[in-house]
């Protein structure tokens, strides 16, 4: 509930706060803790979310509805970063998540191979 009434403040102390609820929560939590504050993230906190980000920036599908478009970009660097080639409807390059964003961008899903 604590994480839910951050989200919605969403003021850059809330997402410094989030910051540090993901650093000390366990692995099962921490992905949970990441999607959350990846709705509210701005250009201000890139750098630690490009960290929180890794631990998900692998092969595979992940849904990102209600991402902000910086989190989607973010997400994207640090798989390209990683050597992981990203997809998104249209062809478009994208992460190796399914991405169903709801911030109005063009991208329905995004799924990622290990670049070869």
């Amino acid at each position: 509930m604590g994480i839910n009434i951050l989200v919605a403040v969403g003021t850059p102390e809330a997402v410094d706060r989030l910051i540090l609820v993901y650093a000390q929560s366990l692995n099962d939590e921490r992905k949970h803790v990441l999607c959350m504050v990846a709705k509210i993230l701005t250009a201000v906190h890139v750098k630690p979310f490009s960290i929180m980000v890794r631990e998900v920036a692998c092969p595979g599908e992940l849904d990102v509805s209600g991402w902000t478009k910086t989190a989607i970009s973010t997400l994207k660097d640090v798989c390209r970063r990683f050597g992981i080639e990203t997809y998104g409807n249209g062809g478009a390059k994208s992460d190796n998540h399914k991405i169903k964003p709801s911030d109005s961008q063009d991208i329905d899903e995004i799924s990622t191979i290990p670049d070869r």
